[in-house]
């Protein structure tokens, strides 16, 4: 994150990195979520290193609200490291990424 995370915006107790969301280059199709209940059923969700660390220092967040994310073993739970600079978001058994979730 190249700016300091107490710069960032507070956005329901989670800093937010703007400059980050607004580059994603993902477009959401509202028909494969209506399909198969999530894009991440039909799509593998990749990541680079920064983000993968930004996603480990939340887990032990995130493990408040989903108990399989807490643990030693959670960092294996959650990424696979596919290359030098690349991780693939894992899969639960119901195929959705295990950081999936239904507000």
């Amino acid at each position: 994150m190249s700016e300091r995370a107490d710069t960032l915006p507070l956005v329901g107790g989670v800093r937010v990195d703007m400059r980050a969301l607004a580059g994603m280059r993902h477009r959401c199709d509202p028909a494969l979520c209506r399909r198969s209940g999530s894009c991440c059923a039909c799509h593998d969700v990749w990541v680079g290193d920064e983000e993968a660390e930004r996603i480990l220092d939340l887990l032990p967040r995130a493990a408040r609200f989903a108990p399989q994310l807490a643990g030693a073993a959670a960092e294996a739970r959650v990424l696979k490291r596919l290359g030098p600079d690349w991780h693939a978001i894992e899969r639960g058994e119901n195929g959705l990424c295990v950081l999936a979730y239904r507000a």
